[in-house]
């Protein structure tokens, strides 16, 4: 089938086919759907009146149906950031008109229209048990599906226990309904708990996917999406956009002097030491080797080259438990007009380079003069060179 299709199922084609989260689609779907059972709620309401084949409170009730539908399609277009809790609401709406219909029915006079609603409601429940587990999952969602079968079961009894009037068949088809509602119950019970499962498996996989195994902090691959994404929304508001590249300084001596597993666990402390010093909107990436970057919206370069100082301070500071102090050199870098993420952290990595090149343990800037990008400094500690931290490594004898 072509998504170009016109209609309703091109809709859920093109869902389907889509690599949006599960809540868009999820939105998407019920956008369609919504309105189709408001038409479909609607007719058959109408249809009742005019033939007076269903009982009039029926009808009337599914015209009631019908139009909170509509509200609650108006509410999903009209509030999109608040759909959770619009779905919810739709949850308990259609449960309430559900346990009003089957209580009217257990009420009605006339035995034999009073089974025929209760069998026509039997016929809809599935498509709430459904949209419960859905909504509410295996838990919540199982609860409201079973009381909602033991309300139907209750109402059913006295006609089922007391079957003076009935014809066989009618009550008959009445238990069979019972019985097949708490068979699907059961069943989506079980498929939800599989997809719940398959949820929580997909979320440990993505942020295994997604972090570095050694900082437990973003790596590479997410945090140049997560820097996109931030560079997309700095480009659509106009609101500034930093990055802080830094480099633990000789960080090979650390490695060829103490050990690769010394190494490991200076790394792995980086990122708690410097916790405590940026925001919970800024996001620590480990960029590659002893590289880590820091993504900072909604933060200018000066405020950025002030975080990158107060971090630098705490490198130096920590004692990594190596028996000398470790540094780092930072280079900082605002985004500026038309600039892409490549740009920015290129021009960040300049001026971390330059800070290297100047004694280490500084923090550098990439800054815009007439045009052009330039790099300075903006602080520096002292000045560290191999032989004012470390030991020559012996060759050994033979």
């Amino acid at each position: 089938m072509s998504p170009r299709a016109a209609g309703p199922v091109a809709l859920l084609w093109s869902v389907a086919q889509s690599s949006e989260t599960p809540a868009t689609i999820k939105r998407q779907i019920v956008l369609v759907l919504l309105p189709i059972a408001a038409v479909s709620a609607a007719g058959a309401a109408v249809y009742g009146l005019v033939t007076q084949q269903s009982m009039a409170w029926a009808s009337w009730i599914g015209l009631a149906v019908s139009a909170g539908l509509l509200v609650f399609t108006y509410a999903v277009v009209r509030w999109p950031a608040a759909f959770e809790r619009i779905e919810r609401a739709l949850v308990v709406f259609v449960v309430t008109t559900m346990l009003v219909s089957i209580v009217f029915a257990g009420a009605s006079s006339h035995l034999a229209e009073s089974s025929f609603e209760l069998i026509r409601q039997a016929m809809w429940l599935p498509v709430v048990y459904a949209f419960s587990f859905l909504v509410l999952g295996p838990r919540l969602g199982g609860l409201v599906s079973w009381s909602l079968w033991a309300v139907l079961a209750f109402v059913a009894s006295s006609h089922l226990f007391w079957p003076e009037g009935h014809a066989e068949l009618e009550l008959v088809t009445l238990g069979e309904a019972l019985i097949a509602n708490g068979v699907t119950i059961l069943i989506f019970s079980g498929v939800a708990r599989v997809i719940r499962a398959s949820e929580r498996h997909a979320a440990r996989m993505e942020l295994a996917a997604n972090t570095d195994a050694l900082t437990a902090i973003a790596n590479r691959r997410s945090g140049e999406r997560l820097l996109e994404e931030e560079v997309e929304r700095s480009h659509r508001y106009q609101r500034p956009l930093s990055v802080v590249l830094f480099d633990v300084d000789f960080f090979k001596y650390v490695n060829d002097s103490y050990g690769h597993a010394a190494g490991d666990r200076v790394l792995a402390e980086v990122p708690k030491v410097l916790s405590s010093r940026y925001r919970e909107s800024d996001i620590l990436v480990r960029w590659g080797g002893e590289e880590f970057l820091i993504v900072a919206p909604e933060m200018t370069l000066e405020r950025a080259s002030a975080m990158a100082e107060r971090l630098r301070s705490l490198v130096e500071e920590h004692d990594f438990g190596i028996g000398w102090a470790l540094t780092a050199s930072f280079g900082v870098a605002e985004r500026r007009g038309e600039e892409s993420a490549a740009d920015v952290v290129r021009r960040a990595d300049e001026a971390m380079y330059a800070a290297k090149r100047g004694g280490r343990n500084a923090v550098w800037r990439s800054v815009w003069t007439n045009g052009d990008a330039k790099v300075e400094v903006y602080t520096a500690g002292a000045p560290k060179r191999t032989s004012d931290r470390l030991q020559a490594v012996k060759a050994p004898d033979g």
